[in-house]
This record gives C-alpha cells, sequence and structure tokens, in this order.
C-alpha cells in the first residue's frame, strides 16, 4: 500500500490549550503572526509586583543595616571620628584682635606627660586613637597621647595631670588627651583635652606649674578654651557641650580666654558664655549666686541609737524659679559621693546616712547653668549603744536631817535627772542637787540620758531620821 505525504499548507498552526491544533495565518513576510497583546491590567498588576519585591529587598536590607549600626554604636562611640578631631584641633588659630596661637604646629618632639585615670564610678573605658574597641578600666590606669575616655550615665572618673591640675568627668562624656610639646622659642608646653560631650570641670590649684597650660578644644574644633592664672591663684571652670556641638563654659574661680576664628572672649570669676557649633561666642555674662547653707551648722554631730538619724539639709538665696543641687559626699573632695539631688525646694530630708563622716554642699541651677558652690560643711553620724558615763556621790543608807547635798560628775552633753526633777549640768559635766528627803524610807534615783537616748543608772536606799523640819 502507498502511502502519500502530504505537505502542509503554508500556514503554521499553534496549540490551543485543550489540545486541539488550529491554523494561524502567516504574518507579513512569511513569519508567524504575533499572539494577542498583553491586557493593560495584567501588564499594571506585574509591574506592581515587581516593585513590591523590590521595596521588601531593600527593606530587608535596611533592617539588617540598622542592626549592625546599633551593634557597632556599642563598641564605637557617636560624634566626630577622632582623626577629624585630631586635624581640627592641629589647625593654627590667629583670633581676630587678639595674638596669634602657635597651636600644635612647628613645635619640637613630645615631651613626655604622667596623666593618670582614677574611675570615681562605673562605667568608665578607654580607646587609643590607633585602636578599634574600647577598654573598661576597673580602677585606675595612666593616660597616654591621643587616648580617649568615655564615660556612660552613671559613669564618674578624674583625670590627674603631672602639672598639678586635673579634669573630673561626669556622665556621658567623651574627651581626648593630646600630649603636650614644648614650643622651639617660648619653651612653653601646650597641650590639649578635646571635649567632644558631655560635662567636664576643670581644677588647677594655686601654685600649679605655670609652665604647663592645656587648652580645652571643644567639640568641632572651631574654639578653645584657655585657662590663665594658674600661677596667681587657683582655677576653677566647668564646661558642658551637648550632641549638637553647641557648648557653655562657666568660670568659678580665675580667668579663661574662648578663642577662635572669630575672635577672644575673656571670662572672670563667676562669669558664664555659650558656644554654638561655628565656634562664636557669646559676651560674658554673670552665673547666679552661691546659696547660703542654713542647716546642718558646720562640723555638726548626730549620735543615734536604733536606725539612722533624721538629717535636714537647708539653704537658702536663689530665686523662685530655680533649682538646687546638692551633693553630698564621704571626702572633702567630693570623690565618694552618697548623695547626688535635683531638688526645687530649698530642703531635703534624709534618714539614710550611716555613721561615718560627711561633707555637703549646694549650687544654684538656672537656666540650664550651674551656679558655684557653696562653702563646703562637714557633719558626724555616730552610732552609740553604750551608756553615758555617770559617777554620783549618793547619800549614806541612814542620814540624820531632811536633805542631801548630791554631786557628781557625767559627760558635758547629758541630761541628768533626779527622780523626775533634771538637773543643770555644767561645761565640765559636773552637776549637783539640793536632795530632800522624807522622814522614813526613801529610794533615790539619778539618770543620766545621751544624744542617742541610752540610759545609766545610779540609785540608792536611804533612812532618813529627825525630828520635823530644821
Amino acid at each position: 500500500m502507498n502511502v502519500t505525504l502530504e505537505e502542509p499548507p503554508a500556514s503554521e498552526t499553534v496549540a490551543e490549550a485543550d489540545g486541539r491544533r488550529r491554523t494561524a495565518p502567516p504574518g507579513p513576510g512569511g513569519g508567524p503572526q504575533a499572539g494577542p497583546p498583553t491586557p493593560p491590567r495584567r501588564r499594571a498588576r506585574g509591574a506592581a509586583n515587581r516593585l513590591l519585591e523590590l521595596g521588601l529587598a531593600i527593606a530587608l536590607c535596611l533592617a539588617f543595616f540598622a542592626v549592625i549600626v546599633g551593634l557597632l554604636s556599642r563598641v564605637f562611640p557617636s560624634g566626630i571620628s577622632l582623626h577629624e578631631l585630631m586635624n581640627a584641633s592641629e589647625k593654627p588659630r590667629t583670633p581676630a584682635g587678639g595674638p596669634a596661637r602657635q597651636g600644635m604646629d612647628g613645635l619640637e618632639a613630645s615631651v613626655p606627660l604622667v596623666a593618670r585615670l582614677e574611675v570615681l564610678a562605673p562605667d568608665v573605658r578607654t580607646r587609643h586613637a590607633e585602636q578599634i574597641s574600647w577598654q573598661e578600666v576597673k580602677r585606675s590606669r595612666t593616660l597616654q597621647d591621643r587616648d580617649g575616655v568615655q564615660t556612660s550615665d552613671r559613669g564618674d572618673a578624674l583625670v590627674r595631670f603631672d602639672g598639678g591640675g586635673q579634669l573630673r568627668l561626669g556622665g556621658n562624656t567623651l574627651i581626648i588627651i593630646r600630649q603636650p610639646r614644648q614650643s622651639v622659642f617660648t619653651r612653653e608646653r601646650l597641650g590639649e583635652v578635646l571635649v567632644v560631650s558631655g560635662e567636664l570641670q576643670i581644677d588647677l590649684p594655686a601654685g600649679a606649674d605655670a609652665a604647663t597650660r592645656f587648652d580645652m578644644v571643644l567639640a568641632s574644633g572651631q574654639s578653645r578654651v584657655a585657662c590663665e592664672g594658674g600661677d596667681q591663684g587657683q582655677v576653677s571652670l566647668r564646661i558642658k557641650v551637648d550632641e549638637s556641638g553647641q557648648a557653655s563654659v562657666a568660670v568659678y574661680q580665675g580667668e579663661a580666654a574662648i578663642e577662635s576664628d572669630e575672635g577672644r572672649v575673656r571670662l572672670g570669676a563667676n562669669e558664664f558664655a555659650t558656644v554654638d557649633e561655628q565656634g562664636r561666642a557669646t559676651s560674658p555674662q554673670t552665673l547666679p549666686p552661691a546659696p547660703s547653707a542654713l542647716a546642718p551648722p558646720d562640723a555638726a554631730a548626730y549620735v543615734y541609737r536604733n536606725g539612722a538619724p533624721e538629717v535636714v539639709f537647708a539653704w537658702t538665696g536663689g530665686a523662685a524659679t530655680d533649682r538646687y543641687h546638692l551633693t553630698v559626699a564621704r571626702d572633702p573632695n567630693f570623690h565618694h559621693v552618697v548623695i547626688d539631688e535635683l531638688l526645687a525646694e530649698e530642703t531635703l530630708s534624709c534618714n539614710t546616712l550611716q555613721a561615718g563622716s560627711y561633707h555637703w554642699r549646694v549650687s544654684v541651677l538656672r537656666g540650664g547653668l550651674e551656679g558655684p558652690l557653696s562653702p563646703r560643711r562637714a557633719l558626724r553620724i555616730a552610732s552609740d549603744t553604750a551608756g553615758p558615763f555617770l559617777d554620783v556621790a549618793l547619800p549614806p543608807a541612814v542620814v540624820d536631817a531632811a536633805s542631801f547635798a548630791l554631786t557628781g560628775v557625767t559627760e558635758s552633753d547629758v541630761q541628768i535627772f533626779v527622780g523626775e526633777e533634771p538637773v543643770p549640768v555644767g561645761a565640765d559635766g559636773r552637776f549637783h542637787h539640793d536632795l530632800s528627803l522624807s522622814q522614813g524610807v526613801n529610794v533615790v534615783v539619778v539618770r543620766a540620758i545621751d544624744e542617742a537616748g541610752n540610759i545609766s543608772y545610779r540609785s540608792a536606799v536611804v533612812v532618813a531620821r529627825y525630828q520635823g523640819r530644821p
């Protein structure tokens, strides 16, 4: 049987969804004709799906990046980098209207510096400019050139310099130490402390090494604060830099100068100025005065027997809208602070101080600025559970009289009672009392009560024999 194969017609076939075949007319030029166009709604839906997928991918990348940044922020501090701060601080400055500052350029090789970091309250960390991570400091360590020091919100640290000055770092503070270098021409040693953020107390004692001077470079490096008068008397000032780079400089003792490309502003005792992020300083303004401490008096003593006594701190001298900063410490330098309170009232009652010696002071807070401190006062708290010393010359067992001259000696701050009758005590602790005796048997009781409530007793049974009253 012969099978004849016929050539297909000059047309192309396309498969339908149900498996049937149909012919498609040839397109122009003999090629296959394109299928039906995609509807616009389907095209829009496909584009929206692709955009959604792209948005989700971008969101995941951003979330991952945020997690990485959060982890890095635990290791690296925020703000200006150490290298940027170094470069900014090394720019020579020529203040308008004042003498040119030599800065760090053109100086000899480094002069050794001894600076010691003491941790007063954790958490305090240090880092060198070339290191990656911060190292926690438990107690103390030596600081070298370009070392950074950072405190947490609860941190408190002290930096002591070889020339006699010291820096007190409050919470959330970051500074960088630059080692002094000696000038070829003046032989003056110039050092710098870069205050990146936070609050810093600077103290130069009277008679400190006048040849050593540290400038405080503020945040972006656009201005610096020079302490002056260290060879004539004590210099004390406070610098506060916020996150935006704005700063305030308050001088409590001595003098300081704020220098920048805009000029030079000199501050005397009890004056302050603010500095913007561009380094422009305001004119000097007067700080609020120090309050007058009222109670407890200096060298006050509190003695207790059971439970800590109530101590009421009181002062006066502020305005109605002022706030107050009360500090109580165990040492006269206020390194070991036990009470640090911001108050709206001119008093604070406390019953948590345990036995020991304390020192306290208070200052006025006005408009975000802290005025000078009140003179330091001391107080002592002691636990006493022993009865006071008491020696009494009691009458004999039989008295042939209606009275007896009772005498004795005790401690000077003790109260004496014969029966229920109080008896005055002299400054030397001696006392006397004319004791009246009834006919017959008398019970004589002498009590001595100290400030803590401890009691000492002396007693005797006395028989009085007499005929009527003498």
